[in-house]
Order: C-alpha cells, then structure tokens, then sequence
C-alpha cells in the first residue's frame, strides 16, 4: 500500500479528502434538484443527514468527526486536522448563505442551529443505533425553520 500511495499520512490525506468530496457531490445533487430555493436546500440538507444517519454505517461526516477526534487525540496541529476544520467552516458557510437567501430571522444563530442538529445526527447513531434520537432530525430542523419565519411544511416535501 505504502509503495502505490506514499506514507501514511499521505494515504489518510487522500481517504479524507474522499469522504471531503462525497459530501460535496451530495451537496450538488441537492442544488440540481432545488434550483433557486435556498429554504428547500436547507430542508434537503437535513433530511439527508437524517436518512445517512440511519442507513449508512459509513456516512462521510461521522467519519470525518471519528478522524477529527482521533488527529486532536495524536496531535492537535495535524495539518489533516486543519482540513477537517477547513471543511467544516466552508459548510457554516454554506449554511448561513442558504439562511440568509431565504430571508430567515437571524441567519447566522438558524445556521448553527441546523448544525449543531445535524452533527448530533451524525454522531448519535453510533450511541442509538437504528430508530434513535436521529429519526427526529427533519421535525426538528423544521421546528427550528419555523421558528425563525418559515412556514410549517410536510417533511417530505422537499
């Protein structure tokens, strides 16, 4: 393995910048079907980070969190840390982006309102297992929308 792609960091690197990039590819998948409509991104987002918390054993995010824990644990100022961080601040922005397009109350509190949520989604699975806490991830992100002036629409409706 190390003769094909290099040290072992190098190797890391590379895997994280996969899951960096499935996320993304997610992402646009979520702009092609919501052209236009910041609110309905949002909403996707979040369902998303709903069904990939239940269905998928190796959601990028939860492995991106596992990854994190682990650099902060070896050493703190890994530069693959930084990239986890760097990734993760592109993605707030993302956020408040989408808040502040569709017009919410205090776009920037809403954001890491919605983050916070999801990152619990993505973490919590591993505690709950199938059918926890994260099943009320969608009501939960529409409560919050909601709260901060949308209207109250059916989870499915995005």
């Amino acid at each position: 393995i190390f003769k094909n792609f290099g040290t072992r960091d190098h190797l890391v690197f590379d895997f994280l910048k996969s899951l960096m990039k499935q996320a993304e590819q997610s992402w646009k998948q979520i702009e092609r079907e919501h052209p236009n409509d910041p609110e309905a991104r949002l909403r996707a987002w979040v369902l998303h980070s709903q069904f990939a918390a239940n269905l998928s054993d190796q959601e990028e995010h939860a492995q991106l969190s596992r990854a994190a824990v682990d650099l902060i644990g070896i050493d703190g100022k890994n530069p693959l840390l930084s990239e986890i961080v760097r990734f993760w601040q592109a993605e707030r922005r993302k956020i408040v982006k989408l808040c502040e397009q569709a017009k919410f109350r205090d776009p920037s509190g809403l954001a890491d309102k919605l983050l916070l949520l999801v990152q619990g989604a993505r973490n919590e699975r591993n505690c709950y297992g199938f059918g926890g806490p994260s099943q009320k991830v969608g009501e939960a992100g529409d409560d919050l929308l909601v709260a901060h002036g949308a209207e109250r629409k059916p989870l499915m409706e995005v």
